[in-house]
């Protein structure tokens, strides 16, 4: 079957929770783009009192909060592709593990010449993993997500922890401050080909080497995502109206609590990783619950609608603030790597969403999916799917 089954019928819930995903996902991932991320303590890059003040603001209610929201969704769409497809006679399995390998294609071309922060890889092959894991049920997907999440990363913090206690952190500092300021050169002065032969060096030591981490750190999300989706749960009812109230009062107070652990008592790896993992992932509840309440209420709708705009063409909004922002840093183009503060870098993030909310809206009164999900769906189907809007 080569029919596009993804046309409309969309929940509005899911693409502003997508749009908003992005823009906290930006304001992480610009440092990244800047400073030498994977070498350094991205906290001694901030020099001034607003900067540190920028990075605090930053640590606590963005780092590790949003890349789970983005992976929760994916399992949710995950699953709605399927009953899309079993509602049209479609062949799941065939279509999916089609759309994971053209996801997989985009991701690497992504991770070699653009950015080596790319999570489309990382996508695509759980995304085949996940394939075998969603005729489960929702209790039973929901009980190996969090036993597959707290287990393991439990583990890792009790290991880390008499590191953290009784080691001096000079002595367990996983940064190197040469390297740091050799990736440095690289980024603001190397040739294109240097600077992608570093680019996948440091995407190897982020994503390659640590494939068995993220399997323990992101596929429990999307498990999570699909038993959100069996369960219809960003669907607006007044079912789902108590459970995101309870859920808002139970994480709010323990995710806040979780994420100020660091500040609270000694920074270090342990402290940090409690943090991320826990109060990160913990904090995405507390987001998604406060977004699906607000979202349906009249006037907000239309303020909502405008993060919807971006996240109904999340993949090409992603490429998107990846590409600019290699050309804004690297230095073949504004070559401006390691030139601005954090400030500067978080302004500038919130400018290129701005952006996007404007090219976004524009682009969607005229189209009906952006020019990556076209891409994406005419190899996934094979066939040119109308892209233009009928009448327009």
């Amino acid at each position: 079957m080569k029919e596009n089954p993804l046309q409309e019928d969309r929940i509005f819930s899911i693409d502003v929770l997508r749009g908003i995903a992005l823009l906290g996902i930006l304001f992480v991932n610009i440092f990244s783009f800047h400073t030498p991320y994977l070498y350094g303590d991205l906290s001694t890059f901030a020099k001034s009192p607003l900067d540190r003040w920028v990075f605090t603001m930053i640590d606590l209610f963005v780092q590790a909060s949003f890349y789970p929201l983005f992976a929760m969704l994916f399992g949710y769409s995950f699953l709605l592709l399927k009953q899309k497809l079993d509602e049209k006679g479609g062949r799941f399995y065939t279509v999916t593990v089609r759309r994971m390998l053209i996801l997989l294609i985009i991701g690497l071309i992504h991770a070699t010449v653009v950015w080596a922060g790319d999570i489309l890889v990382t996508y695509a092959v759980f995304g085949f993993l996940l394939i075998m894991f969603i005729n489960l049920s929702a209790k039973v997907l929901t009980t190996i997500s969090i036993l597959l999440y707290t287990i393991p990363n439990l583990w890792l913090f009790y290991q880390m922890l008499p590191l953290a206690t009784f080691i001096s952190k000079n002595h367990i500092s996983v940064y190197d401050e040469s390297k740091a300021a050799e990736v440095t050169a690289v980024y603001q002065h190397g040739s294109f080909l240097e600077v992608t032969v570093q680019r996948l060096q440091d995407w190897y030591l982020e994503t390659g080497s640590a494939f068995i981490m993220l399997m323990f750190m992101v596929f429990p999300l999307f498990l999570f995502g699909v038993s959100l989706a069996k369960t219809k749960r960003l669907v607006q009812n007044k079912k789902n109206d108590r459970f995101w109230s309870w859920v808002l009062i139970i994480t709010l107070p323990t995710g806040l609590l979780l994420k100020l652990i660091p500040y609270i008592f000694e920074k270090n790896i342990a402290t940090e990783h409690i943090q991320n993992v826990f109060g990160g992932s913990i904090l995405t509840l507390t987001y998604i619950s406060i977004i699906y309440l607000l979202c349906y209420k009249g006037k907000l709708a239309d303020f909502f609608g405008m993060f919807r705009d971006v996240g109904k063409i999340s993949l090409t909004n992603y490429l998107f603030q990846s590409i600019l922002c290699s050309f804004i840093f690297y230095s073949y183009g504004l070559g401006l790597y390691g030139q601005i503060s954090y400030t500067e870098s978080t302004l500038l993030a919130g400018t290129i969403y701005l952006l996007q909310m404007v090219i976004s809206r524009k682009w969607l009164n005229h189209y009906q999916m952006g020019p990556m999900e076209w891409i994406w769906r005419r190899f996934t189907y094979g066939n040119f799917s109308q892209i233009k809007k009928k009448g327009v």
